[in-house]
This record gives structure tokens, C-alpha cells and sequence, in this order.
């Protein structure tokens, strides 16, 4: 009797726990805190640097150039400005800056004259004065005996300008621009040279 009452209790604990169990879900709960964020890890190895590329072509050191066509000058001396009378596209206050050659030429004659300097074998030199400070520039005409010597119309046709950037701010620049020449080995009164130095010709 005992034990049949024990089995009956148990098929109703048995019944109770099934129905129990089956029920609705709960509600989630609330997520926890995030953890901390772990050690970065070790940065990796550089990479091997790439093959240096090729020499690029050295610069012409900003040279200007221009040929102001003298074919109506005359007298015993030439007066022009290089502000306005030429297209160097040079600033009055960038005069110091800059170093200056010239060299007269003719038509009907292969070589280029240097000036200041002798302009024929037998014949007149010149001389040359240049303000810094206007750009005007006086040239000169002399006999051998020093005294002057007078040009005619149509005895010169092109006076070519050589405008030479440099560091070199006293002087004209020209200190600074010969010795730059000069430790190259290239003769100033060779007009040729100098413009192969410099890449323009």
C-alpha cells in the first residue's frame, strides 16, 4: 500500500516537472561589460628600399638670353637699358642677382665679338659700363691711341645678352658667374662655349 502511494506521488512530481519545462522563454538579460582590448602586437619588419633612379639632367642655372638688334646704332658710344629695351624679364630690384656678358656680332661674320674687349686684330676695342641700379649700360668705342673711335650704322648688327643668375650680389654678379666658368674651364670670350656650358646651344 505504502509503495503504491510512493509510486503515484511520484508520476505527479514526474508530470508537474514536464508541464513546468514547458513553458515560455524569459526575457534576455542585459550584456555583460566588454573585456579590455588585448597588446598590440610587434610592427613587422621595413621592407628593402627600392633602386635609386637615373640622374636627371643638370639645369641651365636660369639663363636668359636675348640679341638687341644694334643695326641703327652709331656714335662713339651705345646707351641701353636692359629693363626696357630688352625681354630678360628681369626686376630693376633683381639686377644684383644676375651677371651679365655680351657680345657683338655681324651678320655677315661666323664669330661672336666678347666685349668688353678688342674688336678686331688691328683695329677699335670697347669698353663697357653697366649701372646696377637703372640697368642702363653705356658701351664705349675706342681707337688703339685711346682716343674715340666713331661707329657707323649697319658696322654691327646684333649685340647678344648673356643674363646669368647668381648668388653673388656684388660686383654684378659677375665674380660669382666667372669663377663658377672658370673652375669648368670655359673660356668667357668663347661665346659658344659658354652657351654649351650652359646647355642653350
Amino acid at each position: 500500500m505504502r509503495f503504491r502511494f510512493f509510486l503515484i506521488l511520484g508520476c505527479l512530481l514526474g508530470m508537474m516537472t514536464i508541464i513546468s519545462c514547458s513553458g515560455e522563454d524569459g526575457v534576455d538579460g542585459v550584456d555583460g561589460i566588454d573585456g579590455v582590448d588585448g597588446v598590440d602586437g610587434v610592427d613587422g619588419v621595413d621592407g628593402v628600399d627600392g633602386v635609386d633612379g637615373n640622374p636627371g639632367q643638370d639645369g641651365n642655372a636660369n639663363v636668359k638670353r636675348f640679341d638687341l638688334d644694334v643695326s641703327t646704332f652709331d656714335g662713339t658710344s651705345w646707351f641701353f637699358n636692359l629693363i626696357d629695351d630688352t625681354n630678360l624679364g628681369i626686376a630693376k630690384e633683381d639686377l644684383n642677382h644676375y651677371a651679365f656678358l655680351f657680345y657683338l656680332k655681324q651678320d655677315s661674320q661666323v664669330s661672336v665679338i666678347p666685349i668688353p674687349g678688342r674688336l678686331r686684330i688691328h683695329g677699335e676695342y670697347c669698353s663697357l659700363s653697366i649701372s646696377m641700379v637703372t640697368g642702363g649700360v653705356f658701351i664705349y668705342f675706342w681707337n688703339l691711341d685711346n682716343t674715340a673711335h666713331l661707329t657707323e650704322q649697319g658696322e654691327y648688327d646684333i649685340l647678344r645678352i648673356v643674363a646669368i643668375e647668381t648668388t653673388d650680389t656684388t660686383k654684378n654678379g659677375n665674380g660669382d658667374a666667372m669663377a663658377q666658368l672658370k673652375a669648368a674651364g670655359v673660356d668667357t670670350n668663347d661665346y659658344h662655349a659658354v652657351m654649351a656650358y650652359f646647355g642653350l646651344e
